[in-house]
């Protein structure tokens, strides 16, 4: 598969991230997916992580992500991001929401087969999202 084809599949999964858009999911995920990121407690299967990502929705309703850069390493693609949101209802870190705005950063690794993503490994800066929650005061 092309770079450039690579890319395209990858800006339209990244896709699902953004609130009320979950057709993306299904067409660019492969059945076998599996979804890691550094604060979740295991691995989760496609049908988890789209449970999850309807959690993510709901206690943030405007949920925007942007690309920051994508890079393709060993047939994997490297996507540099930022969302901002607004949490809305819930409870994160000890903190109940407050339609608290924030701005957060990450990293997301994916590998692409058969035009489907199978895996999506990442890092958020949930340190900074602490801190913009309120759950982390500085001094």
């Amino acid at each position: 598969m092309k770079n450039q084809e690579l890319v395209k599949i990858a800006k339209n999964y990244m896709k699902i991230w953004n609130a009320k858009n979950s057709i993306s999911f299904r067409k660019y995920s492969s059945e076998k997916l599996t979804v890691y990121y550094s604060h979740f407690e295991k691995k989760l299967n496609r049908e988890n992580f789209f449970e999850s990502l309807k959690i993510t929705h709901k206690m943030f309703p405007d949920l925007k992500m942007k690309t920051k850069s994508i890079d393709i390493a060993d047939k994997k693609v490297i996507i540099n991001w930022s969302y901002t949101a607004t949490f809305t209802t819930g409870k994160m870190f000890g903190v109940k929401a407050k339609h608290q705005k924030i701005n957060i950063n990450g990293i997301t690794f994916l590998e692409i087969s058969d035009d489907k993503v199978v895996k999506e490994t990442g890092i958020v800066d949930n340190l900074t999202l602490a801190f913009q929650l309120g759950a982390i005061k500085a001094e």
